[in-house]
């Protein structure tokens, strides 16, 4: 069902009228096509894999994890996932078929690493250059093959 807007949000009666708000940026308009297109695509698969009854978690976290790969254009990406009743955090590394393949799963503290930290204090975080964070746990890397960037 479709959202109906009574009152324009602030900045929004320009774009209901047919304008886009300008930016001091300069935009390409064929490369936010594109992103806006890749964005739709990825939403439909994940859509279809939650929607599907038959797939098991693995298959839905593999289809979001590519999917948001391929959306932010990065090489890598992990979604973490909670175990309330071992406390602890864990992912399923997906990447590299030659060596992610041997390694299964990864589990750690949910209080451990920068990811620990996340989920801890429920705040996002941006880090340049993970190997001078002390937060960050060199482990994961070396369990996946990976260096983190």
């Amino acid at each position: 069902h479709k959202m109906r807007l009574t009152q324009p949000v602030k900045g929004q009666e320009a774009k209901l009228r047919g304008r886009q708000m300008r930016s001091s940026t300069p935009v390409d308009i064929s490369e936010a096509r594109e992103k806006r297109t890749r964005q739709l695509q990825y939403s439909r698969e994940i859509a279809s894999g939650n929607s599907s009854k038959g797939r098991q978690i693995d298959s839905i976290t593999r289809i979001v994890v590519q999917s948001f790969r391929n959306l932010i254009k990065c090489e890598r990406c992990a979604l973490f996932l909670m175990d309330e009743s071992t406390n602890e955090l864990y992912f399923k590394p997906i990447g590299d078929p030659n060596h992610s393949a041997r390694v299964k799963e990864i589990r750690f503290p949910a209080t451990s690493g920068v990811a620990g930290w996340v989920a801890s204090n429920k705040l996002l975080l941006n880090i340049k250059n993970a190997y001078h964070d002390k937060r960050f746990n060199p482990e994961i890397d070396r369990a996946t093959g990976f260096r983190t960037r």
